[in-house]
């Protein structure tokens, strides 16, 4: 029999082993502690009775000296179940208070710093993402000012501001070129109207025609031999709504402007604007000749409907590309200034803005690229094995944001089983995003727009129709030229002109056709055919 006798030094190795006091009971009597100041007795008498009379441990509640302790009692018994001795384990409740309290304090610690954290973080993002799109803002305000030649160059983590910054470098790139290249147009067209033949015409004293030249015959349609020798009224009729005439301008103060805009009507009665410069009277006129000046006049009809056309162009191009860039502008705005207190909806809404002004910008940019290349003749298509199924998807796929921000629902109509085509699958996209925007553009907030798809032997026929106020039908005939648009009077909203041609030289190239009608019930239908055939080996080559 080995024994080993149990003093209080062994209750404290157990103390610092299980961090709790360790006490030895006997016969109600503290025998062994490591418990400073502990009575004599448990610090439950009661239930230190109760444990040694069933032999069953507990745990319950004691104090000493003013400290309450959560104690625990459990029985020593011998081989035959007789209880000698109890074991007390003894913890302060002031060190469960303290380390509750500890506890509290460390986990608010963490929470204020976990997020502190995340607010750091949620702002570096906001700020990662609003600071390019402050840079791209500032970048819009320039080119919409004039300004082309500022680069976009932004440094950003998040793939759709970097693909944003791309495309809208993109159309800056392109709008440029098309000014440059509009430019050196004017200037072109500059150097020819000043090579336009110039009518010149001799007055005598009194006002009757003595000179007549032949660039004045054709411009006029009179001939010399009739118009000689009598008066200049005759020849110089004012068209309908013209209120200045050619004796207004001759008898002018020698201190205004002789040059002057008039419109007159020819020989066969067609309005004409004529640009007059007149002489000024000849005071000392030479000896043998009487007092004479001169008018000299130029057809700047075609002229000014050049003018006229491109002041509307460049006026159409501004507003187009004023509208989604000012839409850049004041979403980026936002995004900076309220970026980290927005919402998760809030934000995909601010997103789904400017993807809807880049899909506008990168149609616009395409429309621009594409007319310019065909009349440059140089425009291509690069037909492959396609299919239309996956066309019609991409296509949907692009146009449902502005679709859901009008409110319009697209309704397709399409065979089970759509056939591959031999064609270029990124010119019909374009094809149709072209036609669905403009169906969105002229269809009311919440309309219905629907996309047709008939198969038939030989063709596949994709028609889209909107439920706007229909087309012109005094314009059918232009409707598929450059710079014609299908406004009517009532319209606020237009584009460029550049839409339905680009459709049509697509489609033309593809070996289509295009066409267009206004609906009974209302609305217009355009429309275009794709063969389903691939075209000759000779044509492939």
């Amino acid at each position: 029999v080995v024994a080993r006798e149990l003093k209080s030094d062994y209750m404290q190795t157990l103390e610092q082993q299980s961090g709790l006091a360790q006490s030895l009971i006997v016969d109600g009597s503290r025998v062994a502690t490591s418990l400073p100041a502990a009575p004599d007795w448990s610090l439950d008498p009661q239930s230190a009775l109760s444990v040694q009379t069933t032999g069953q441990a507990c745990c319950t509640l004691g104090a000493a000296l003013d400290q309450t302790y959560y104690i625990g009692l459990m029985p020593l018994s011998d081989s035959s179940g007789d209880v000698l001795a109890l074991s007390e384990v003894a913890l302060p409740g002031n060190s469960i208070r303290q380390g509750m309290v500890n506890t509290i304090f460390i986990s608010v610690g963490f929470s204020i710093l976990f997020m502190a954290l995340g607010a750091y973080l949620v702002v570096r993002q906001a700020r990662s993402i609003t600071n390019p799109l402050l840079q791209l803002s500032k970048t819009a305000d320039q080119i919409s000012q004039g300004n082309l030649d500022v680069s976009a160059p932004i440094e950003s983590n998040v793939p759709e501001i970097i693909q944003l910054s791309r495309h809208f470098e993109l159309a800056r790139r392109q709008l440029r070129n098309m000014l440059l290249v509009t430019q050196s147009e004017m200037k072109h067209t500059e150097r020819l109207l000043s090579l336009l033949p110039k009518g010149v015409i001799a007055l005598d004293e009194n006002d009757r025609i003595t000179f007549f030249n032949r660039d004045a015959e054709e411009i006029l349609g009179y001939k010399s031999l009739d118009v000689e020798h009598r008066h200049f009224t005759h020849f110089f009729p004012p068209a309908p709504g013209e209120t200045a005439t050619i004796s207004d301008m001759l008898h002018k103060r020698k201190d205004e402007p002789v040059a002057q805009r008039i419109n007159v009507l020819d020989s066969k009665g067609k309005p004409i604007l004529l640009y007059v410069t007149l002489s000024p009277l000849d005071d000392n006129p030479p000896n043998g000749y009487g007092s004479e000046r001169v008018i000299v006049i130029r057809d700047v009809t075609e002229e000014e409907a050049v003018n006229r056309l491109r002041y509307n162009f460049l006026a159409n191009v501004a507003h187009e590309f004023r509208t989604p860039l000012s839409g850049i502008a004041a979403t980026s705005e936002i995004l900076e200034e309220e970026g980290a207190m927005l919402t998760p909806n809030e934000l995909r809404e601010l997103v789904e803005t400017i993807q809807l002004s880049t899909l506008h910008l990168q149609t616009l940019v395409e429309n621009l690229l594409q007319s310019t290349t065909i009349e440059a003749g140089c425009f291509q298509v690069h037909r492959r094995p396609i299919n239309l199924q996956g066309v019609v998807q991409d296509t949907t796929d692009l146009m449902s944001p502005l679709f859901r921000r009008r409110k319009q629902k697209l309704i397709l109509s399409s065979p089970d089983k759509l056939p591959k085509l031999w064609a270029d699958a990124n010119r019909l996209t374009q094809v149709l995003v072209n036609l669905l925007s403009n169906a969105s553009k002229f269809s009311p907030m919440g309309g219905k727009i629907r996309l047709n798809i008939s198969l038939y032997p030989k063709w596949v026929t994709l028609a889209v129709l909107d439920s706007g106020p229909g087309l012109p039908t005094d314009r059918f005939a232009d409707l598929f030229k450059r710079f014609v648009t299908a406004r009517q009077s009532h319209d606020t909203q237009y584009g460029i002109g550049l839409g339905l041609s680009v459709v049509k030289s697509i489609v033309e190239m593809h070996g289509g056709q295009v066409g267009a009608e206004n609906l009974p019930e209302g609305g217009a239908k355009v429309w275009f055919t794709i063969p389903t055939q691939p075209p000759e080996e000779k044509e492939k080559l």
